[in-house]
């Protein structure tokens, strides 16, 4: 009976974590869905196979919901520290890098003549290309065609050819 038990705790558990972790992501209404439909029915089938008496139960219940919730907002602080540090350091790091590589590509792959090519001029690496009559145009970085496109057009009007001056 004690396996039986454990594993409706189980699930009583993990639906009151779920319920806190929707809430904290600002999904109110599925978060109140668990917290009003399914946690009461889990901890009454719980609640009916567990041998302790009716205080021990509260008193389970009410450490649970203590720790849980310390649980989850331990996580969402972490999870908050983890994601400043990715957009900080790992984000930007990524988008050089993919920058670097969609134009080394973009280098071997253009339908024109290296011979005929001026080397570029070494450029500071950003997802701001071209700029326009008065803001750079701004690339998501995971927008892998957007940059393609971009760098495409801004080679090509870096090697456009020149009109000739007439005197």
């Amino acid at each position: 009976m004690t396996t039986m038990s454990d594993k409706h705790w189980n699930q009583v558990v993990s639906g009151f974590r779920q319920a806190c972790i929707l809430m904290r992501e600002g999904k109110t209404h599925e978060s109140n869905l668990i917290i009003h439909a399914e946690l009461p029915r889990s901890i009454s089938t719980w609640s009916r196979i567990c041998p302790k008496d009716a205080a021990s139960k509260k008193a389970d219940l009410v450490n649970m919901f203590r720790e849980e919730q310390k649980r989850v907002e331990d996580t969402w602080v972490i999870r908050g520290m983890v994601w400043n540090k990715l957009n900080e350091e790992l984000v930007p790091t990524l988008c050089t890098r993919v920058l670097q590589e969609v134009k080394e590509q973009a280098r071997e792959h253009l339908p024109f003549s290296r011979t005929n090519i001026e080397k570029p001029s070494p450029r500071p690496t950003s997802l701001q290309l071209s700029p326009s009559a008065d803001r750079p145009q701004r690339i998501k970085f995971d927008d892998i065609p957007g940059i393609i496109d971009a760098l495409h057009a801004e080679y090509l009007s870096d090697h456009a050819p020149q009109p000739a001056l007439a005197f």
